[in-house]
């Protein structure tokens, strides 16, 4: 595995650390003032550690300070997104558990872009009776995807 490639992102980028059978490990890196796409996997969990710098984890729609040298677990399935709100870079080490494909995932909010309307249930625009607010979006829960 080359750990010098770096796959980069519109947040920052990552590189491969390590992976074998049901696991794979990245080092990530958010810049300031960045984050990731709100999403979820259907096929591994993950473990967050930083590195350097300060995180903002949201975890099933709690947000949680992270310090160097702390961790936060992601279950299988749980909405979650890392955020750097400082100026200098956040390091964080994520470790994926279960079968880890970059394809696993589904982008419900994004601020680059990627998240598919079609799929992830955001409706934008007043309609706070529908659902939980988040901003100027709303989050519906879709009982199957459409298509």
């Amino acid at each position: 595995m080359d750990c010098t490639t770096k796959t980069v992102r519109p947040w920052g980028h990552f590189r491969m650390l390590d992976q074998g059978p049901g696991f794979l490990a990245k080092a990530l890196l958010v810049k300031g003032g960045q984050r990731t796409s709100l999403q979820t996997h259907r096929l591994r969990a993950e473990r967050w550690t930083v590195a350097m710098g300060s995180a903002v984890a949201t975890v099933r729609g709690m947000k949680h300070a992270l310090a160097v040298g702390e961790a936060i677990f992601v279950p299988v399935g749980a909405p979650h997104r890392l955020a750097n709100i400082a100026k200098d870079p956040l390091v964080v080490i994520e470790v994926q558990i279960g079968e880890c494909q970059e394809l696993d995932i589904e982008r419900l909010e994004d601020d680059y872009g990627r998240a598919k309307l079609e799929t992830c249930g955001i409706i934008r625009g007043p309609l706070p009776v529908l659902g939980h607010e988040s901003g100027h979006e709303h989050i519906i829960p879709l009982k199957e995807p459409l298509e």
